[in-house]
Order: C-alpha cells, then structure tokens, then sequence
C-alpha cells in the first residue's frame, strides 16, 4: 500500500473526496475539516493530510491540524496499519487520536507502544435523524443567537469543552470561534425572560446532511427541556432547509441524554472513540 503525506490540501485528489463521501455520516469530521482547509488554508496553524492507497485507489484517510487530535476517516483494517507503518518512519509522537472505535482499535493494536501510553478514552455515539419527533414545549423562544451574547456562548463554550474532557480551548479561542458562528448565523439559542437558557450550533456540511453540535445548558437552567426543545427545533429547520437528515454525537456516559435524542428521532450509527496519551510522548506533535 501507498501512503501519501500531504502539506498542501490543493493536492487533495477528487479521488480522496469521493471515498470519505461514500460514508458521509461516519467520515463527517475529516470531511468538515477538509471543507475548511479547502476554503482557507490558513485555517489551522499547521496540517498534515494523509491518504492510503491501494493499486491507485483511495482506502483511507487521516489528518492532523495540531493541536487537535489525529483524526481518522473508515478504512478496511490492511490500510489503517499501512498507516500506523508510516508514521513510525516519520517518528511521529502522537498526544490524541480520534475516529470510528473499530478504526481507533485497529490502530493502537498495530502500534502498541503508543497505546501503551494511554490515560483516557472517551466514548461517543453518532446518530442520525430524518424526521423529527417534538419534545413538550419549554416556554422559552428559539432563535438565532445574537452578537450581544458573545462573552456568554463563549463562556458556555469553554465550559462545554471542560465537561466533555477537553480543556485546550481558551476563552480567547472560544470568543472567536463563538464570533464567527454568529456571523454565519449557525449559533442558536433558548432564549427565556430576554436571556439565553441554551445554546446549539449547526455545524458540519454534508453533501446529504448537516451536524449539529456544541449543545450545552448551564447547569442552573439544566432538567427543564431547553436543550431538547432546541435541538429539535434545529433539526426541523435544517430538514426543512433541504438537509435530507441531521447528525450528531453524543457522550456514551450519559444515557439520558442518549435516550432524549432517540426520543426526538435520533437513530444510532455508529461509536466513536477519541484516546489521549501521556507522557514520555510529547504534548506537541513534531516532524522531523
């Protein structure tokens, strides 16, 4: 097998994009992410795209936009390891890898000196929606969130990321992303008594579908129904705005959560898995 280690995203082949859109649901982070870069290069500081390949056909991909983990696209298990091969020539030191948890297995089992070095595992499920069922209504209002509400989303932002286990994200970095979901009219909100009680973002776009993530309830404002009413309320509007179905992920460890969405119309597809490693293997990716 061919593994090609790519700096430049112009040299994506239409190949690679045809692959990961084969499984659109399962491969929507590295496709989101290659969106992004094909857009605006400069959207991450640095970027390593990685494609496997076999008699000239794509079987599986991987990127790395540090300080992110290492990000994995589906792939029959013969190219996964073709993968993990390579990156050991190039002496790479990896602090995260996430992907479908098959996928995440079969790499850690080909490099048992990294997995070796894991400390914390996190499980996710991936469902999918094409029709919504109501939850009760809350009494608060849905909207698209508005500017004057920045510094709360981006608080509520950071505060998501600690409790999901990621606490790289600076408020700083938070503002910003916050900033532009705005502009773009992808942030919403429950909104009760003139101030906001929830928040969700439409995110990832799929040739098929849309992502909707980053929901997250204050815990003052938790077990009253905002978040559900939300998410329901934003999947019904990217149905109704010619997605054929919504997509997103949630934390395995909390199964009423779980049980909310599949309520509204969720339908399981898959379990994700994102692993994170501790020292002697550096907080930093660094290539030679």
């Amino acid at each position: 097998m061919d593994v090609k280690h790519i700096r430049d995203v112009k040299l994506v082949s239409e190949g690679t994009l045809s692959f990961l859109a084969q499984d659109e649901l399962r491969n929507n982070i590295p496709m989101g992410i290659l969106d992004r870069l094909r857009n605006n290069s400069r959207t991450f500081d640095s970027y390593h795209l990685f494609v496997v390949e076999q008699a000239g056909q794509v079987g599986f991909y991987a990127h790395l936009t540090p300080p992110f983990p290492l990000c994995l696209s589906v792939g029959a298990p013969a190219a996964v390891v073709a993968l993990v091969q390579y990156l050991k020539t190039i002496s790479l030191l990896l602090h995260e890898v996430q992907g479908p948890l098959s996928v995440v297995q079969t790499f850690l089992a080909a490099w048992p000196e990294l997995a070796a070095h894991k400390y914390h595992e996190d499980r996710q499920g991936l469902f999918r929606l094409t029709e919504v069922t109501m939850p009760p209504a809350t009494g608060a209002s849905w909207e698209v969130a508005q500017i004057e509400d920045l510094e709360t989303y981006a608080q509520w932002a950071c505060h998501f990321s600690a409790e999901t286990g990621d606490t790289s994200q600076s408020l700083e970095e938070s503002l910003h992303g916050q900033r532009q979901r705005i502009g773009a009219r992808d942030l919403y909100c429950m909104r009760l008594d003139k101030k906001p009680v929830a928040m969700a973002t439409a995110g990832r776009r799929l040739p098929h579908g849309r992502t909707i993530g980053l929901v997250y309830t204050p815990p003052e404002h938790r077990g009253k129904g905002y978040a559900s009413e939300l998410v329901a309320r934003l999947s019904a509007h990217l149905l109704a705005s010619g997605n054929e179905f919504c997509a997103l992920f949630t934390q395995l460890s909390n199964p009423t959560s779980n049980k909310i969405y599949q309520r509204m119309g969720y339908e399981w597809v898959d379990e994700f898995c994102m692993c994170k490693f501790r020292s002697p293997w550096p907080d930093q990716v660094k290539f030679p």
